[in-house]
């Protein structure tokens, strides 16, 4: 609105996957990037920027040697900025199908959905339709990962997010002006144990001997802003580097011009 009265500031994103590797085996200083496969900014004004790869995505490298580092079946990236009924409401989404990275990590399907809701006065209502991550498998490990559903509806904002934590006994760590938290409950891993050697599980995180750790439901709040990322990646065994899978943000507010 013009004459000083307030409008709304759309922001959000939604990114689908990306990674660089610096080393692979015993080769240093590497630059192989993965550029962002589907990324979904809103302008501010608010609207619909939506990405899907138009078919099955590889990327294969021949230094040091030939080798196929990442491969995605499918990816449909989403963000919505719209006022429906005297609500301003911003939805990211992303869907991630067949990932399979360095040929040892696979998952069938990540998903990630977050739906964020308020008027000009009120605090944001946060909900999801649906976060997911499914059909893991590290090596011949399955990984079943268990989301914990409170979680994301109590991200409105950053002191109600602390204070959801704590009645829940939850564990909520801060950085700077960001709390740090987890969707993840609980994640069991299955298989034989000779194959599970060199495996093990801390909270969110799979640390796994030869690939690294993979962390998983990240979310980090801060006054009205949330941003989940489902999966991350910080690889320093059979290949260094890192990677970044399903990543939503919103932070949307009313503003005087």
């Amino acid at each position: 609105m013009q004459n000083g009265k307030p409008r709304f500031k759309f922001a959000g994103h939604a990114k689908g996957f990306t990674a660089h590797f610096n080393r692979l085996d015993d080769t240093e200083g590497l630059n192989h990037a993965v550029p962002m496969l589907g990324e979904c900014v809103l302008p501010e004004g608010g609207d619909r920027r939506e990405h899907r790869l138009p078919e099955p995505y590889r990327f294969n490298v021949e230094a040091p040697r030939s080798r196929r580092l990442v491969a995605i079946d499918d990816l449909h990236a989403c963000a919505e900025g719209r006022e429906l009924n005297g609500r301003f409401v911003t939805e990211v989404s992303v869907t991630l199908t067949g990932l399979e990275v360095v040929e040892m990590l696979h998952i069938d399907s990540v998903q990630l959905h977050m739906r964020s809701s308020r008027t000009k006065s009120s605090d944001p209502a946060v909900e999801s339709d649906g976060c997911h991550i499914v059909g893991m498998r590290l090596g011949k490990v399955e990984a079943e990962v268990i989301l914990d559903d409170e979680v994301l509806p109590s991200a409105s904002t950053g002191q109600q997010f602390a204070d959801a934590h704590g009645r829940r006994g939850k564990e909520l760590a801060k950085y700077g002006d960001h709390y740090r938290s987890s969707i993840v409950s609980r994640i069991q891993l299955r298989g034989e144990e000779r194959d599970q050697a060199g495996m093990c599980v801390d909270g969110n995180v799979i640390i796994w001997r030869g690939f690294g750790r993979i962390i998983l439901g990240e979310i980090h709040v801060k006054d009205h802003e949330r941003r989940v990322t489902m999966l991350r990646l910080a690889m320093g065994s059979a290949a260094g580097g890192t990677a970044t899978g399903a990543d939503g943000q919103s932070n949307g507010q009313p503003i005087t011009p």
